[in-house]
């Protein structure tokens, strides 16, 4: 994990503007909620899934002026049913 932040970091002292889509921290195991707690982070709230025990998947999303890149999403039949893919 902490290289990862530190990609971001290098990422933020380049100008780059970093967000997240992140699991709610209620699902993050092993603490990791706090790494990321630096970057505007967006949440699923549990409250709001459908069925209630849905996940969040996300994986990359790279935005720049001119092209998206999307990354990895996940084309599987609880990918469809229970979770949210990018």
């Amino acid at each position: 994990m902490a290289s990862v932040i530190a990609v971001l970091d290098a990422a933020v002292a380049r100008g780059v503007k970093v967000s997240l889509i992140l699991e709610s921290p209620e699902n993050l195991g092993g603490g990791r909620a706090h790494a990321h707690a630096k970057y505007r982070a967006y949440h699923w709230p549990l409250v709001h899934r459908d069925p209630p025990d849905a996940k969040l998947h996300a994986k990359a999303v790279i935005v720049d002026n001119h092209d998206v890149l999307l990354n990895s999403a996940n084309k599987t039949n609880a990918a469809y049913d229970k979770t949210i893919e990018l």
